[in-house]
């Protein structure tokens, strides 16, 4: 699996039916389509994210209160808006990101509860090369779950980036959600 950019990572995510937050995609400020997503999920902080290029600045986890007056200001070309992970602090096992290859697994992940995915590339608690079959998988909270979900759904040769949950939440309701996928950027 090819996935060259943030564009086609939402794409293939929705296209293969992967569990993510619910989010809105927007070409500019649309003040109407952001109320109506607020309007329809109600929760308390929910993720800015730029489209156009990776590890944007413009990246922000804001209350709701505070999103309109972001979107507007910053005046992206491409972004979403969706519910952010923060709302489910007490319910998150590890946030992570891993790349299967034949019986060889590439990971980093983390424990703290409050690390975005970016976050934890910065300071991951686990960072590291295993064969499938190593029992220490079992020993790192949270891994073996993703990586039953990257089986699951072929999502093999590409870099999935996840939290995993105690108790099901994202758009199909599922212990693991997907934040992106990428190959090549």
């Amino acid at each position: 699996m090819r996935v060259k950019t943030k564009l086609e990572s939402i794409e293939t995510m929705k296209r293969l039916g992967l569990n993510q937050f619910q989010e809105v995609f927007l070409n500019g400020f649309d003040e109407d389509k952001i109320k109506a997503f607020m309007d329809a999920t109600k929760v308390e902080f929910y993720d800015v994210r730029d489209k156009t290029v990776a590890a944007s600045t413009k990246t922000r986890c804001l209350k709701a209160a505070e999103i309109i007056d972001y979107c507007r200001e910053i005046n992206l070309e491409k972004f979403t808006v969706s519910i952010s992970f923060r709302n489910y602090l007490p319910n998150q096992t590890c946030v992570g990101e891993l790349c299967i290859r034949g019986d060889v697994v590439d990971y980093l992940l983390s424990h703290n509860q409050t690390y975005s995915p970016r976050d934890m590339k910065r300071d991951p608690d686990y960072n590291g090369t295993m064969h499938l079959f190593d029992r220490r998988i079992r020993y790192i909270k949270g891994l073996q779950e993703a990586i039953d979900y990257a089986f699951e759904h072929n999502l093999l040769n590409v870099i999935i980036e996840f939290w995993v949950f105690n108790r099901p939440v994202g758009i199909n309701n599922e212990k693991v959600v997907l934040r992106e996928l990428r190959s090549d950027y």
